[in-house]
């Protein structure tokens, strides 16, 4: 019997002009200066 390992992983989408951002500080400045919405999405992947 194998164990599969999985690792979760989370980007910051703005809602407004469709870019992925890898941390939410340089999101939310982004939010600030263009008015722009975002959100957190949370996924899990295979970890190899």
């Amino acid at each position: 019997m194998s164990v599969k390992r999985y690792k979760k992983s989370k980007a910051i989408w703005c809602n407004d002009c469709d870019i992925v951002f890898d941390t939410l500080q340089v999101a939310e400045e982004h939010a600030e200066q263009t008015g722009h919405t975002i959100k957190v999405i949370e996924f899990i992947t295979d970890r190899e």
